[in-house]
């Protein structure tokens, strides 16, 4: 993916590229070291649901190791303060943008911290050494913040990079909270964030190819122009926003009943 960051290859782009690779491969390296540290602690173990480390070591070790696990997939799920690479590769040409904000980087991302939390480590240990507050609290504190600064950004692309920063915390806060609801309306929300991220990316990209404009300001009465493009926009918005009748009121619905749970 870092090619296809830097295609355009001005030098905003390859800022932004080498942020891109900054980030991920120093995340990786934390979790190689987790990953082989918990080789070694539980050898031949696989995932499996509840998790295969309660007993195997202290609790402080099982933190540390919880720590540099949940770093290692948190930035490619841009849990804030890991999420600044993910604004900066809005440089990229916009199918690239769908293609890492709706299917493949996030989502591994955020796959990840579904694994590490409930197959590697599991619910009951994390609520033995206190992570899954932690977990739930910086899912919360992105959900807004990235909200809100969304709301700030005056370019489409930047502002839809926010939604997706604040849109994988809901999938994270899932797993934190980890009933059976909420873990299933995490999972669900995988696919359905990205059947409506890549959607809005798509409609944007629409947008410049026909207009050669992506500041939220200069659309204005663009609507009646491209009726089909802005009607996929707000069914994905729409979505987005957990309305009844579109696929993201289904995630959302099972999130806050495992939230009740």
């Amino acid at each position: 993916t870092y090619p296809l960051v830097v295609h355009d290859r001005h030098d905003e782009a390859l800022s932004g590229g080498r942020k891109y690779l900054a980030y991920t491969l120093g995340a990786g390296q934390m979790l190689l070291i987790a990953g082989i540290s918990i080789a070694i602690i539980a050898p031949g173990a696989s995932f499996q649901p509840g998790g295969f480390l309660a007993g195997r070591a202290s609790s402080g070790l099982l933190t540390l190791l919880f720590i540099l696990a949940m770093i290692g997939v948190s930035v490619k799920a841009a849990i804030m303060p890991l999420h600044s690479w993910l604004p900066a590769a809005m440089v990229a040409p916009t199918p690239v943008s769908a293609l890492l904000h709706a299917v493949a980087v996030v989502k591994a991302g955020t796959f990840g911290c579904i694994r590490i939390i409930h197959y590697v480590f599991g619910i009951d240990v994390l609520q033995a050494i206190g992570a899954d507050m932690a977990v739930a609290l910086l899912a919360s504190t992105t959900i807004l913040v990235a909200s809100i600064r969304a709301l700030g950004e005056q370019n489409l692309k930047r502002r839809l990079a926010y939604s997706t920063v604040s849109q994988l915390s809901y999938i994270v806060l899932g797993a934190a909270i980890g009933t059976p609801a909420a873990l299933a309306g995490a999972m669900f929300h995988i696919v359905a964030h990205g059947f409506m991220k890549i959607t809005l990316f798509f409609c944007a990209g629409a947008i410049y190819v026909k207009t050669h404009k992506l500041d939220i300001p200069d659309l204005d009465g663009l609507g009646r122009q491209m009726p089909i493009t802005f009607g996929a926009f707000t069914i994905g918005a729409l979505g987005l926003a957990g309305t009844p009748l579109c696929v993201g009121f289904i995630s959302k619905w099972n999130l806050g009943l495992g939230a009740l749970q």
